[in-house]
């Protein structure tokens, strides 16, 4: 292995080891959310960062289904991020986001997961389909939906 792959390797070890740990950031944002939905923008902020930086990120490791993932839940959690505080319906959007991401990363779904990955897209855009105010378009991310 040459030294550059080595680094990648070293790196991408770094990066799950980050996501891992976000996932438990984001288990207490929304749990937060949950308990007090009026906890403040900056909550409410923190997870879409999360989401966020993980969607720039996961691609460059071999996790475009995370990126994906991440896209996703942006996208939805800005029109969240306008209201006076979030649904219980808003929160358990999230919660859907975060047992995806922490599939996702149990299974070291590399890629756009296969079928697996397939099926956890198809259910997080029904998930959210039923919950968003504005018509939802499920054609954002960069995993190619299977035809």
């Amino acid at each position: 292995m040459s030294s550059t792959s080595a680094q990648m390797a070293e790196l991408k070890q770094l990066w799950f080891t980050q996501a891992e740990a976000d996932c438990e950031q984001i288990s207490q944002l929304i749990e937060t959310l949950a308990k007090s939905p009026h906890a403040g923008d900056e909550t409410c902020e923190n997870l879409y960062r999360i989401f966020h930086d993980m969607q720039g990120q996961a691609g460059v490791f071999g996790y475009p289904l995370l990126a994906t993932l991440g896209s996703k839940f942006c996208r939805f959690w800005r029109g969240v991020k306008v209201k006076e505080a979030p649904t219980p319906e808003d929160i358990n959007v999230a919660q859907a986001h975060l047992l995806a991401l922490r599939f996702i990363l149990e299974k070291r779904l590399e890629g756009c997961g296969g079928a697996a990955g397939q099926t956890i897209m198809e259910k997080l855009d029904a998930i959210v389909a039923e919950t968003a105010p504005q018509p939802f378009s499920p054609s954002v991310g960069t995993c190619p939906r299977a035809s």
